[in-house]
């Protein structure tokens, strides 16, 4: 599987900002720290199904590491 997400996060100030990036293929795996991570760990606001939004970045992370792990493509 080659990988390469970025998780967005918007600042109040309407600025995007990439917190992690994940890039990899079938034998490695890189996850990278970007501008704003803490903030991004950090929000709870919640948006879906009473699910924050770190919950749901968190839930999408696992899903793509499982996926790396079985070498599945990752379905988003």
């Amino acid at each position: 599987m080659k990988a390469n997400f970025n998780f967005l996060y918007f600042t109040e100030e309407g600025e995007m900002l990439y917190p992690l990036e994940i890039k990899g293929n079938g034998a490695m795996i890189t996850l990278t720290k970007g501008r704003g991570f803490d903030e991004w760990r950090a929000d709870e606001t919640h948006i879906i199904d009473g699910k924050s939004r770190r919950e749901m970045d968190e839930d999408t992370l696992r899903r793509l590491i499982i996926a790396w792990l079985d070498g599945a493509e990752f379905e988003g």
